[in-house]
Order: C-alpha cells, then sequence, then structure tokens
C-alpha cells in the first residue's frame, strides 16, 4: 500500500500536465504576483492622485515632461514585443528539457520575468498619468495596452500546458 502512494507521489511530481506539488507551487507563486502587480498599480493610482492633488506635477510642455513621456512610451512599445517573443523563444527551448525540477526552475523564472516586466509598465504609466500634467490620456491609454498583455499574461494551467507542449 505505502509503495503505490510513493508511485503515484512521484506520478505527480513528474508530469507537469497534473499540476503535483511542484507546478501548483510555480502556478501559486505566479498568481501571486500577478495580483500584486495589480495591487501596485492601485497603490500608483493613489500615489498618483495624492501627487496631483499637492500640485506636484511635471508640464507636459516642459522637458522632463517631454522626456517622461518619451522614456515611458518608447519603454512600452519595445519592452512588451519584445518580452512576449522572448518569452514564447525561452518556453520552447524549455519544453524540450529532459530534467523536471531543471524545467519547473526555468520556467518559473522566465514567467516570473515577464510578469515583472509588464507589470512595471502597467504601473510606470499608471503613475505618470497623474504626475505628468497633460490634456491627453496617453498614458492612460498605454497603461490600457499594458493591461491588456497583463492580462494575456494570466497564469492558468491550460497555458502552463501549452507552453510547455513541444514544438
Amino acid at each position: 500500500m505505502n509503495e503505490k502512494n510513493n508511485v503515484e507521489d512521484n506520478k505527480l511530481k513528474t508530469n507537469p500536465f497534473s499540476l503535483g506539488e511542484s507546478w501548483g507551487e510555480v502556478l501559486k507563486k505566479l498568481n501571486l504576483l500577478y495580483y500584486a502587480v495589480f495591487l501596485d498599480a492601485v497603490l500608483m493610482a493613489v500615489v498618483g492622485y495624492f501627487f496631483a492633488k499637492y500640485g506636484i506635477k511635471v508640464s507636459y510642455d516642459s522637458a522632463l515632461g517631454i522626456a517622461l513621456s518619451s522614456a515611458s512610451f518608447l519603454l512600452l512599445l519595445i519592452s512588451l514585443p519584445l518580452i512576449l517573443k522572448w518569452f514564447s523563444k525561452k518556453t520552447k527551448e524549455i519544453a524540450v528539457i529532459e530534467n523536471e525540477t531543471e524545467k519547473i526552475i526555468q520556467y518559473k523564472k522566465t514567467a516570473l520575468i515577464r510578469l515583472c516586466v509588464v507589470g512595471v509598465n502597467f504601473s510606470l504609466n499608471i503613475l505618470l498619468f497623474y504626475l505628468v500634467e497633460s490634456n491627453s490620456f496617453s498614458f492612460l491609454f498605454a497603461a490600457g495596452i499594458a493591461a491588456v498583455v497583463l492580462y494575456i499574461c494570466t497564469p492558468t494551467e491550460t497555458k502552463m500546458k501549452n507552453d510547455l507542449t513541444s514544438p
């Protein structure tokens, strides 16, 4: 009886699609970071609101305002497509790894980096929406683009299976 339980435990730990202990933990950590990004965005909105309320603003037409908006948009336009392409390429490499422990470690690291890059874009544009005095909603649109990408990156069991299926 005890030997049968050990065999079942080993199957759960080695099969990435059964989401045994290790894969389940990875999914929990990725979800924790995913929702922490939204919490951070709310925090940035509160901080930005108080900056605006107490007159701490940067003029959109000033050198600093132009530099902030340019840097923000360049970061968004360069980093989001690149991180998605990098993640796709990296998961194809990870899918062929035979060692299950190494596969888990590499996937977790890659997915965490992707969520962090998208989260930084999302939170930064929300903060800049309040900080940079502008008549347009360009930072809000940029935050919306990052939010859509963040939604696409929602960690789920199905996406983990699809990501780690060999090409």
